[in-house]
């Protein structure tokens, strides 16, 4: 099967999003400019984020209406129901359970997602990014942040220095 993945948004999604590409391409899959598979990994921070992502999704079905559409992240998080509805996607998962994407594109049962899912980028830009904290526990007015990532929480010290090496 063929994938294509796009990234909107902050450097945490960045590294969520080349470590599921990672992932994905260890199964067999096979990333491609013509995709049977887009996902989408959105932002909710700016209007303009969204806007992208609503954007986005149009585009690729409108080029090709009988490709996948799965649309994560930040904004799923938020707005799964109205995201679901859109013509062309056929799944949405929030930020918390984005990593389900893989095996829902396998065919087999998403599992619990446990509380922290590290990811690391590689070779998809100048830097590369290590995930060791994820959401926040501040609710300022103005950031969807907390709402849409959850709380607080880290990944070991231990489990850090593993991936760094």
């Amino acid at each position: 099967m063929t994938f294509n993945i796009y990234t909107l948004g902050c450097k945490l999604n960045f590294s969520e999003s080349s470590d599921i590409a990672r992932q994905l391409k260890s199964l067999g899959f096979i990333q491609s400019n013509n995709p049977e598979v887009v996902i989408i990994n959105s932002c909710a921070v700016t209007s303009m984020a969204v806007k992208k992502t609503r954007n986005l999704v149009a585009r690729h079905h409108k080029k090709n209406p009988d490709s996948r559409i799965v649309v994560i992240g930040c904004y799923g998080a938020l707005q799964a129901a109205e995201i679901a509805q859109w013509k062309g996607v056929t799944a949405v998962f929030g930020s918390a359970d984005k990593t389900n994407v893989i095996p829902y594109l396998m065919g087999r049962s998403i599992p619990d997602t446990p509380d922290f899912v590290p990811a690391y980028s590689s070779g998809d830009r100048t830097r590369s990014f290590l995930k060791i904290q994820d959401g926040c526990d501040y609710h300022c007015t103005y950031c969807t942040v907390a709402k849409a990532r959850g709380a607080s929480r880290s990944n070991s010290i231990d489990h850090v220095l593993q991936q760094l090496k």
